[in-house]
């Protein structure tokens, strides 16, 4: 293929794909509001508009692939910048300002959105707590956490916001550790710094993972906890050998009981990816399954004697299949809601036994 046809071909599926995600933006908010938005002028004078400004900037971004690709090439003869790079990423404390450098750049939205982002799960989780009927669907440790923190706020500073400011500035802080634990890890790995730059660059100023790390839920903690989970199988894998330290054991099986106390339906998840984390420690197989069933086990006492001691409603307790099944939970909510229409309504009662629910 010559370099004209490729050009053109390139730059005709860019199009292509601009004009798509400009309609997906476009007629998806007519879809999400079809009282508030109209078929007019100015609908589809926006609609071209989003696709002469996303067309451009596909563009940018297939030339920066292509730039950091040749980049990655060319290693063996690295630049004197790309040098410096290396040996900036090979100093370990530059990974300490690196979480500094994004917790700086992440609070103008803590500062915006005061005193962080109190959302759904929280008010009931908490609700239940001072009203001593604590919501069993709720991860036990969670509410503890996030209530303590806002009666703390209350009681020696006589404001709430306090409490989840705190809050949500901690929980901040451990999701900035454990990216950039992601980066490092895959440095080491051998990825190129123009990546861990980039990766840096998208974790710091990307509005969605800045707001995300200043919300209340339990999601903020159960992800970064995951991330972490997944990093030490990734260096167990490539290390089998850790798993013989009794103190990789341990901590590997408290983030694997905080990953369960942090999420009603972990559990399920870990049961189902278990053979596969097992089998892929070739050699150390047995210290893996202990690893895991240590998690589990020290999960099943807390959710079991320990929890018997907090003042949970166990009248509430009756949605294991909220527990098994987010999806699930999820097409009750639309089932009950306003916005479907009576024909989705009736094909989702024929796929599901929604008398059963």
């Amino acid at each position: 293929m010559s370099t004209t046809s490729f050009v053109l071909r390139t730059r005709i599926t860019t199009g292509f794909c601009a004009i798509l995600f400009s309609a997906f933006l476009s007629f998806g908010q007519r879809v999400l509001h079809p009282e508030v938005i109209d078929y007019n002028f100015l609908f589809f004078a926006g609609f071209l508009f989003g696709a002469a400004i996303l067309y451009p900037a596909l563009l940018l971004l297939w030339k920066f692939c292509d730039w950091s690709e040749t980049q990655s090439k060319q290693k063996k003869e690295q630049t004197s910048l790309a040098a410096k790079a290396e040996r900036l990423l090979s100093n370990s404390k530059i990974w300490y300002l690196f979480c500094i450098v994004m917790l700086v750049i992440w609070s103008p939205v803590l500062f915006a959105a005061w005193p962080g982002f109190f959302m759904y799960d929280a008010y009931q989780a908490y609700a239940g707590f001072v009203n001593g009927s604590i919501d069993p669907n709720q991860p036990l440790l969670h509410t503890i956490l996030l209530s303590v923190s806002l009666e703390l706020g209350n009681s020696f500073f006589e404001s709430y916001n306090l409490g989840i400011a705190a809050f949500v500035g901690i929980s901040s802080v451990f999701v900035s550790v454990v990216l950039i634990a992601a980066l490092k890890h895959i440095y080491i790995l051998g990825a190129s710094p123009v990546l861990v730059f980039g990766s840096l660059c998208y974790y710091s100023l990307s509005p969605i993972i800045a707001m995300f790390s200043f919300c209340t839920t339990k999601d903020v903690l159960f992800s970064a906890l995951l991330v972490l989970l997944f990093l030490r199988i990734m260096a167990v894998v490539k290390d089998p050998q850790l798993l013989q330290s009794k103190k990789t054991l341990i901590f590997n099986s408290f983030i694997v009981f905080l990953l369960l106390a942090f999420r009603s339906n972990a559990l399920f998840a870990l049961l189902l990816s278990m053979p596969i984390v097992v089998y892929l420690c070739v050699g150390f197989r047995r210290e893996m399954l202990l690893t895991l069933m240590s998690g589990i086990v020290l999960f099943a006492l807390w959710s079991g004697p320990i929890a018997s001691r907090f003042p949970i409603n166990r009248s509430l307790n009756g949605s294991a299949l909220l527990m098994a099944s987010v999806p699930t939970s999820q097409i009750a909510r639309l089932w009950n809601s306003e916005v479907i229409s009576e024909t989705d309504r009736k094909e989702i009662e024929r796929v599901f036994a929604v008398a059963r629910f």
